[in-house]
């Protein structure tokens, strides 16, 4: 296993967004972090997490919580 070097942990950006109910148990989690290949080219890997009643804001998408990847391209 390759350790991680300084430059490469600089080109990562974490971000983590929390969303929960005050009424019910029930969030949406979403954390990503994105990695920037170059000036104009950026890799993300990311999770939508929600959890909660059914009958909820967010437990109706409880059985849609994914994990996804993309290429995004800045110009």
């Amino acid at each position: 296993m390759c350790p991680l070097r300084s430059d490469d942990i600089q080109k990562l950006e974490p971000e983590i967004l929390f969303i929960a109910s005050l009424m019910e148990p029930e969030f949406l989690m979403r954390p990503k972090v994105s990695y920037k290949l170059n000036d104009h080219w950026r890799w993300r890997f990311g999770v939508d997490w929600f959890e909660g009643p059914s009958d909820g804001f967010f437990g109706r998408f409880d059985r849609r919580s994914r994990v996804y990847s993309e290429v995004i391209c800045e110009f």
